[in-house]
């Protein structure tokens, strides 16, 4: 996996979304990709041959989970890929809307020793 294309487009997706993805029960539980259209930090990742509603409610690192990643961009995600798919989906989960390019900043610079801009991200 190309980690740094892969955080240039989860976090470009989440700063353009600026808002979560969840499902239509009314607790708040992330989606993968919901009912409105949008995707989680994993779901954009997700594309829609590859995506099945029973992905919901799995965890990201959940086998199901990421054979539906593999399979959408064409590569094998190894335990390091794992961790920052797993980082970027706690973004998205808890942290706040407002607290989501701070915390994208802060994961750049410890996974790449980048800025977000240098990243490509520019939202």
């Amino acid at each position: 996996m190309k980690k740094k294309q892969v955080f240039q487009t989860v976090a470009t997706h989440l700063l353009t979304q600026n808002s979560k993805s969840v499902d239509g029960s009314g607790l708040g539980n992330c989606a993968y990709q919901n009912n409105d259209g949008k995707q989680c930090a994993i779901g954009v990742l997700i594309d829609s041959k590859n995506y099945q509603p029973d992905l919901e409610g799995k965890a990201t690192d959940a086998l199901e989970v990421i054979q539906a990643v593999e399979k959408s961009l064409d590569t094998k995600i190894t335990k390091s890929d794992r961790d920052l798919l797993c980082k970027l989906q706690d973004i998205h989960d808890y942290s706040t809307v407002e607290g989501w390019r701070s915390q994208l900043e802060e994961l750049a610079d410890r996974e790449f020793n980048k800025t977000l801009e240098d990243l490509g991200v520019s939202v």
